[in-house]
């Protein structure tokens, strides 16, 4: 039930679709240095081609920040060893 996300048709903002949630494991500040870093493309000597902040007006509605329910649910090495720290 809430692995859906209603989002607006953009052609026609009354038309409302249900797609499925799409979860970010990372801060988009984490992203945007990740993007600089390993993209040649995305900076120009050395100084970014795109902010931090339009990188989150880009960034697709479906698109949200994992919670504590899905980290629970997530079997990646890095969600499971940080359960081993605490």
């Amino acid at each position: 039930m809430n692995d859906y996300v209603s989002v607006k048709d953009k052609l026609d903002p009354s038309v409302v679709h249900k797609v499925p949630k799409l979860l970010l494991q990372i801060t988009i500040r984490e992203l945007h240095n990740d993007l600089i870093d390993q993209l040649p493309e995305a900076s120009k000597d050395g100084i970014p081609l795109i902010s931090d902040t339009k990188l989150r007006e880009m960034i697709p509605p479906q698109v949200k920040k994992m919670t504590d329910r899905y980290k629970e649910m997530c079997g990646c090495t890095d969600c499971v060893s940080i359960g081993y720290f605490h």
